[in-house]
């Protein structure tokens, strides 16, 4: 509040000068009017600010207010404050890399996010926004743990995809984490328990589907959906998942095109059942670390995903080595 608030001022009057200490800065944003002063108003709140720095500051938990002097302060002018506080910071923050990233030359894209990128926000700040971006409300995260926790408000069948797509953006955000636990606010079990290193490997996948597609086609989180099924289920079972999911990808890419196949819906087509052989490739991979051998009618990747279409049933010959 106190940078971003002096800079504020600082853009009004045209001239540049050190933040001073808070109370000048409330002042300053207050004397500018319009959004400045409803900002300055709404959270700062002084006697807040003075009884924290004096050490003044109480909580009575029988009325269940804050204290300044014997002065009461309501629970709620301090959670709206706090609101409004931290939503300036956070578009602040977001207009100063907007505005630092337009100054950059011209550049590809990078195909992952960028964990040291000196032109965004802070790495965890962006992680937490990958859930929003991909339609999901996380409520709250511990991301600077080993064992990273994110709790969502809700996560529906169709919203499974979109939060392994989050994950592998968090775990390029977030390289030194191990392992991702996803939480229903309000369940103490995991809905889904993910390591980094599967994510890692279903990164070639996505960044495949996201070069070709549109929507992303359900089978490209197939390796993470096999590593978390495993954490819960017999990775045989879990195996055997995975290769309806890949035989169920064959049958969608040649059922769900247009009857007619021109020239582009060919290209549509073997775009799409490559993508389900790189999906079963790497997944193969994780069935390995998980010292599993699956084999639908051979080894390969493309016999494992489409001999189960050809055949017309899916068997799956695992065995786990002790």
């Amino acid at each position: 509040m106190r940078q971003f608030g002096w800079a504020l001022r600082c853009m009004q009057i045209g001239t540049w000068s050190a933040p001073p200490v808070l109370t000048r800065v409330r002042d300053a944003m207050l004397a500018s009017g319009s959004l400045a002063r409803r900002i300055a108003e709404d959270a700062v709140l002084v006697s807040m600010r003075n009884g924290e720095a004096h050490e003044d500051l109480e909580w009575d938990g029988v009325h269940e207010h804050y204290v300044v002097d014997d002065e009461p302060i309501d629970r709620d002018e301090v959670v709206a404050a706090s609101v409004i506080a931290l939503s300036f910071d956070r578009g602040c923050e977001a207009a100063l890399a907007y505005h630092r990233a337009t100054r950059l030359p011209l550049r590809e894209a990078a195909p992952t996010p960028i964990a040291d990128d000196p032109f965004s926000m802070p790495a965890w700040q962006r992680a937490e926004a990958y859930f929003g971006s991909n339609g999901l409300r996380a409520l709250r995260s511990e991301l600077n743990v080993r064992t990273a926790r994110v709790w969502l408000q809700a996560l529906e069948l169709g919203q499974i995809n979109p939060c392994f797509q989050a994950l592998i953006s968090v775990q390029q955000l977030l390289p030194a984490i191990e392992a991702f636990e996803i939480y229903i606010e309000g369940r103490d079990e995991p809905a889904i328990e993910v390591s980094a290193n599967a994510l890692a490997v279903n990164l070639p996948v996505w960044i495949q589907a996201r070069e070709i597609f549109d929507a992303m086609p359900i089978v490209t989180f197939l390796p993470a959906n096999f590593a978390a099924r495993s954490e819960v289920e017999q990775a045989s079972k879990a195996s055997r998942s995975a290769a309806w999911m890949a035989a169920d990808g064959v049958l969608d890419a040649l059922d769900g095109g247009p009857e007619s196949l021109d020239e582009s819906g060919v290209t549509l087509l073997v775009d799409r059942l490559h993508l389900v052989e790189t999906a079963a490739e790497h997944c193969l991979r994780l069935m390995r670390l998980f010292r599993i051998e699956g084999v639908v009618g051979g080894s390969s990747p493309r016999e494992w995903c489409i001999g189960p279409v050809i055949s017309g049933s899916v068997i799956l010959r695992c065995r786990v080595r002790r």
